[in-house]
């Protein structure tokens, strides 16, 4: 095991690659523990979008009836709040308001996540329910709405490009050696670590994550394939008073400096002088709110949002203003 320190930073690496990182805050009176890893709906096959927020919601156990998962029972007892999220390349799993007593029993929890212990048909369709309500309160958000449609002509026919919560048709092919097999080729010990926040023992959390995680294989991690940026104009019907628009623009960031780059960019193109948007739009008579400039990094590709909304009825005006500025930025940068 390979232990670094800095301040109140301390990272330990298990013989197999798994990762464990603690920051000791004595000021807090409980701690956060969270079970990440690197795993996310871009890493799905296409055909079965969704699939790692299935996953996510199913290995919980069964959540519903007489006689509910062990993790559910340790929240009720414990007074724990366990809380989780997928995105399109990470899957993380939290354990709140934690003592110090509790640290085991928060990492045999993660454990019987990460290791599908709890995996079941009556858990997959637990995860089902619960996701069939959630795509209808998504679809009755615009934002949720626009935002797909974008990704859609961004990343046409790929991972990226769908929604992290699949679609009905999608969800109910999807079956529970789907689920297992998923879980086995990307929760790996090599793209997975477990970190807390507060007042926890370094030491004595790296000791009970070897109990667990020290059994699990250095398998190697399967790397993404580079994506293929679409591009183009879509527009979505949607019953709301003034216009949404949203742009995105690709980049590649190789190197540190690049993700500060841009963001310092977004802080410029967000100013309402010089070289912001709310500028460029003000001299195409288009009246802005909201304006929001900010980059979004993926692991291969990263991408400049650029979103407002307007009671301008003409979308051309608004991309004219907004292809003038960039250029001009692009210029001087």
């Amino acid at each position: 095991m390979k232990v670094n320190t800095s301040t109140n930073v301390k990272r330990s690496t298990l013989s197999n690659s798994f990762k464990v990182i603690t920051n000791y805050n004595p000021a807090a009176e409980k701690t956060t523990v969270c079970l990440w890893i690197k795993s996310g709906s871009s890493h799905e096959p296409l055909e079965q979008n969704g699939l790692s927020h299935l996953l996510e919601h199913t290995v919980f156990g069964q959540r519903y009836g007489d006689q509910k998962s062990p993790i559910y029972d340790a929240i009720t007892s414990k007074g724990l709040k366990i809380r989780a999220f997928t995105t399109t390349e990470d899957t993380a799993y939290f354990i709140d308001n934690v003592d110090t007593i509790s640290i085991p029993t928060c990492i045999k929890l993660f454990w019987d996540i990460f290791s599908g212990n709890l995996l079941s048909i009556r858990s997959m369709q637990d995860a089902k329910s619960d996701i069939q309500k959630e795509m209808i309160s998504l679809a009755a958000d615009s934002n949720e709405r626009l935002f797909n449609a974008l990704n859609s002509i961004c990343f046409p026919n790929q991972t990226l490009g769908r929604p992290i919560t699949g679609s009905y048709d999608s969800i109910s092919t999807i079956q529970l050696d789907d689920l297992q097999e998923f879980l086995k080729s990307k929760y790996l010990a090599t793209n997975s670590l477990i970190c807390a926040v507060g007042k926890i023992n370094h030491e004595r959390l790296v000791e009970c994550c070897e109990n667990f995680f020290s059994s699990l294989q250095a398998k190697s991690h399967p790397s993404l394939t580079i994506p293929n940026w679409g591009g183009g104009i879509i527009k979505v019907n949607v019953n709301v008073e003034r216009q949404k628009i949203v742009a995105s623009l690709p980049f590649s960031a190789s190197q540190s400096k690049d993700y500060y780059s841009f963001w310092l960019a977004a802080f410029a193109l967000n100013s309402k002088e010089g070289l912001g948007f709310s500028k460029a739009l003000e001299t195409q008579h288009v009246n802005c709110n909201q304006l929001t400039v900010y980059p979004e990094f993926f692991s291969q590709i990263g991408r400049m949002q650029i979103y407002f909304e307007t009671t301008n009825s003409q979308t051309e005006g608004d991309m004219r203003a907004i292809n003038q500025q960039l250029d001009l930025f692009k210029a001087l940068s």
